[in-house]
């Protein structure tokens, strides 16, 4: 079993597990009738569901087992790769921003004057990834506050949708997303561990595949692009003199 859920499996199995369920999400959103409402019975939500549960658990079983790691060039080693997913986390969120300019109020403007903030934060972060260095606190912390507000200016958009299907999985998205910036600026601030990281990073994942089913899909093909890419290190093993 612990073989089976080698935390290395990560971001494939996620990746995979949200594929299916963006699958079953397809299923369910083209049930659609004339009016816009979704089915109020249909076999591929509890399948989703279930697909969920079993999700999650396994990115738990296998985010528990990382132990710390001290050095910040081995959580997070230098990458084109890194870079890239950074880089497309930074055009998904000024997406975002200018998704909440046009469809909300005074938060809308707050969150829109945030997220250019945060994109320039992500556009840094990603050089940072390409050399290796360590970045500031600020950049995801800036990162975590435009996740929140994006996430206010959604919930106010919800609240009037008559069906909590159609919902569901971009709010748990956005949760996870917050968290994930929020565990992200812990470990850029001192040694922490990577077990929860490696979880609101996995989850986040998974939601936002099953979110490309509904609005903003660019958004979430972004965010997908930069959690894949940026997941920090998930070997097991520890250095010498950390052991």
């Amino acid at each position: 079993m612990k073989k089976l859920l080698n935390p290395k499996i990560l971001p494939w199995f996620t990746m995979g597990a949200g594929g299916l369920g963006l699958a079953l999400q397809l299923w369910f959103w083209a049930g659609m009738d004339e009016k816009g409402l979704l089915p109020a019975s249909h076999p591929a939500l509890p399948i989703t569901y279930i697909l969920t549960a079993l999700a999650l658990a396994v990115i738990f079983l296998c985010a528990r087992q990382l132990p710390p790691i001290a050095k910040y060039s081995r959580l997070f080693p230098a990458g084109m790769g890194r870079a890239v997913g950074c880089a497309a986390g930074g055009a998904g969120v000024l997406y975002a921003g200018i998704y909440c300019l046009l469809h909300s109020s005074t938060l809308g403007i707050v969150t829109f004057a945030v997220s250019l903030i945060a994109a320039a934060a992500m556009g840094y972060l990603a050089f940072l990834r390409k050399k290796g260095g360590r970045p500031a606190m600020a950049l995801h912390t800036v990162l975590t506050v435009f996740l929140m507000l994006f996430l206010i200016c959604n919930c106010r958009h919800w609240g009037s949708e008559p069906q909590i299907q159609s919902y569901i999985f971009p709010l748990f998205a956005g949760v996870f997303l917050m968290l994930g910036g929020y565990w992200s600026t812990v470990v850029d601030v001192r040694k922490s561990s990577r077990q929860w990281l490696v979880f609101s990073n996995q989850a986040a994942l998974f939601f936002c595949c099953l979110s490309l089913a509904g609005k903003n899909r660019f958004f979430y093909l972004m965010m997908i692009i930069y959690l894949a890419l940026d997941l920090c290190c998930v070997s097991k093993g520890r250095q010498p003199e950390e052991a």
